[in-house]
């Protein structure tokens, strides 16, 4: 990833764990190091029945704007 860059994945846990109800806008958890990937702002949610995950990386020197940007692509995320 480029230093200036981000990464977002996200996925659904098929069972086993728990998540609360989404409410409007996402907001992600404060930054972490998180394994072997970095420095990460992850987010849970159940909708429908489901629960997903997401995470955020961002670059070391990264724009503020692209966390802004990483909540707005994850707010739109619509599950059907």
């Amino acid at each position: 990833m480029p230093a200036d860059g981000a990464f977002i994945y996200v996925f659904e846990y098929r069972d086993g764990v728990a998540a609360p109800e989404r409410s409007g806008e996402l907001r992600l958890a404060p930054a972490t190091a998180w394994e072997c990937m970095g420095v990460r702002r992850m987010v849970r949610w159940s909708q429908d029945g489901r629960v997903l995950q997401a995470h955020v990386f961002l670059g070391a020197r990264a724009p503020e704007r692209l966390e802004e940007e990483a909540r707005s692509i994850l707010s739109s995320i619509r599950v059907e």
